[in-house]
């Protein structure tokens, strides 16, 4: 035999060999996976490759006999739980062998270039034993629970400080229980509570934005410093009066719209406008006023005066607060006296000295002009009234009517209701005591040049000052008259 042809019949059996070995190989390999899991199968994280169902049964036996779970809570304390504490154990029934029948020995092959994943080992508890094991963790135990608190805005020290929140220790425990319970069942060894988010936190922490500005906004509140003056009186609208308009709750924290903004009682804007009126308001006040006969004498007052207008002054604190002002300005005013201070009814007024019967006018604080009168009878129960009035009107022939009685006048000056100045042509004489018996219904009366005069300097709004001075009574000649 040639060596070509030995050569030939040797590679030709060598290849028959290598088959047969290949073959054998792979029918004892297929034999071997109808009893041994696939390579690269896995239950959850563990490697079952080549393993017979009764190996994992056996690893899994020591494994749950042995199981233990570490709960690592948010201090980093750490509690655990034993398979003996909930009655753990495996309760695989058929699953594996199923598992394994489904898998073809011939197609092991295949598994080399992919991984298969089965079902988690199943394992049952003892829910008695474990309803009592997970009562007896500390982390559930109410006596060592801290409750979370939000973060907030207190005012300390005088300015508004952001209080940082309070995580506490509290457990979402319907929640809690879960996760415990699915670590469990998939043997985990540790779950870390925080990062499953079991804990009940904080709804508001000291990052948030609407924390941070309404401490901002709340702080420039108290920025604004209006001092209000008038007739020498100051009142201080400054960051010891704000604090009480920005509204705390019973905790002492700030509180908030759904806006996030603090929230500014209206109640104390109200009475500290209350303030300012009661401070600055004059017009119903009794007024002093200094007589021609050097003395002062106090009258009740007919509406002269200073009045704070409250809604106005309302708009204008609140404007204050958002736009942080600083100054010096009078309260918002509706209606102003003639002067300021201990005087207030100007230098140009009209006055009447009942006990003297005698009228004094006054432009720009010099006397133009006075005359004797006769006012309301005492008789007859129509006195004149004391007080400090306006002129509310003026009008040239006109007819007064009362009970009783109509009069035709030339000048007609009314200042109280129906009373007035006016000329009274009917009396001959005028001063002195005939008021007391013979005296008017009420009106102050002048002669007709006297009431001629004062009407072309009189005007609407003008003061007229009505009073009694004892020590300047006149004696005059009586007559009658309306």
């Amino acid at each position: 035999m040639s060596s070509a042809k030995r050569t030939r019949t040797a590679i030709t059996v060598l290849s028959i060999l290598f088959l047969l070995t290949v073959a054998g190989t792979f029918v004892a390999a297929s034999v071997y996976f109808e009893f041994h899991f696939f390579p690269n199968t896995y239950i959850g994280y563990d490697d079952i490759s080549c393993k017979t169902p009764e190996e994992i049964e056996n690893r899994y036996e020591r494994q749950i006999r042995n199981y233990n779970l570490a709960l690592v809570l948010r201090d980093k304390k750490v509690e655990r739980i034993s398979a003996e504490d909930i009655g753990l154990k495996p309760e695989y029934g058929n699953a594996l062998r199923e598992a394994l029948d489904n898998q073809h020995g011939y197609a092991f092959i295949l598994s080399l270039f992919k991984k298969t994943v089965l079902d988690d080992v199943p394992v049952e508890l003892d829910e008695e034993q474990y309803a009592v094991t997970l009562a007896g963790l500390e982390c559930f135990d109410k006596a060592n629970e801290i409750a979370p608190v939000d973060a907030h805005i207190e005012y300390v020290n005088g300015t508004y400080v952001i209080i940082d929140e309070v995580m506490g220790n509290t457990l979402n425990r319907e929640k809690t229980e879960e996760v415990i319970r699915e670590a469990i069942l998939s043997l985990r060894k540790e779950i870390d509570l925080d990062k499953y988010e079991c804990y009940v936190n904080p709804e508001v922490t000291a990052e948030d934005t609407t924390i941070l500005q309404a401490a901002n906004e709340a702080n420039e509140y108290l920025l604004t410093n209006v001092q209000y003056g008038s007739g020498g009186k100051v009142v201080k609208l400054d960051s010891d009066r704000i604090v009480d308009f920005i509204k705390l709750d019973d905790k002492g924290w700030l509180v908030l719209d759904d806006e996030g903004h603090p929230v500014i009682k209206d109640e104390e804007i109200d009475k500290f406008v209350a303030l300012l009126q009661s401070t600055y308001d004059t017009y119903k006040n009794n007024q002093i006023f200094h007589t021609s006969y050097g003395k002062d004498v106090t009258v009740r007052n007919g509406g002269i005066g200073y009045m704070v207008d409250a809604k106005a002054e309302k708009e204008a604190v609140y404007t204050a607060l958002k736009e942080k002002t600083v100054e010096q300005r009078e309260p918002v005013f509706s209606r102003r006296a003639y002067s300021s201070g201990k005087y207030q009814y100007g230098n140009s007024y009209i006055e009447v000295n009942l006990t003297a019967q005698h009228v004094f006018v006054y432009i720009k604080g010099s006397k133009v002009f006075e005359t004797d009168c006769v006012t309301g009878s005492v008789s007859r129960g129509t006195t004149t009234r004391v007080g400090m009035f306006t002129i509310k009107y003026k009008q040239k022939n006109a007819t007064l009517r009362g009970d009783n009685y109509t009069s035709f006048v030339y000048f007609w000056m009314p200042f109280d209701g129906g009373i007035g100045l006016h000329d009274a042509t009917w009396r001959n004489y005028f001063g002195g005591s005939i008021y007391k018996t013979s005296g008017s219904h009420g009106c102050v009366n002048l002669p007709y040049a006297a009431a001629e005069k004062i009407y072309g300097v009189a005007y609407a709004g003008m003061p007229v000052i009505v009073y009694e001075l004892a020590g300047t009574e006149k004696q005059a000649d009586s007559a009658s008259g309306n």
